[in-house]
């Protein structure tokens, strides 16, 4: 359900270990204070469709404020289905200085 974070860029004391995508659907349920959820559809297809990004280039202004507030390591963005009972979600990293990645590989990407 996680992995060893290893990263090139800094000692990330704060997430040594990330959530994993396939052990996501275990860990969502119980997340509280690292979990931001989006119903805007075109944000969440640019986050699952690019490796990195900027913050400040998220479509969305309340997703991009409600990333801005987290402290740099793991976390998951949920898209809420039109329907409102169904959640997709995918595992991100969030860096100094108004940076991300998703933690999504190419073939759990095609699940979603």
């Amino acid at each position: 359900m996680f992995i060893k974070n290893n990263s090139k860029t800094s000692t990330n004391s704060e997430c040594i270990y990330r959530i994993s995508q396939d052990g996501l659907s275990f860990v969502a349920p119980s997340l509280r204070k690292r979990i931001v959820l989006t119903e805007n559809e075109a944000s969440f297809k640019r986050l699952i469709m690019y490796h990195y990004h900027n913050i400040e280039d998220v479509p969305c202004d309340k997703l991009s404020s409600e990333i801005k507030k987290l402290t740099p390591g793991c976390f998951v963005v949920g898209y809420k289905m039109p329907n409102g009972k169904d959640i997709e979600c995918v595992t991100m990293h969030v860096f100094i200085a108004s940076n991300m990645s998703t933690m999504i590989s190419k073939e759990n990407l095609y699940s979603l």
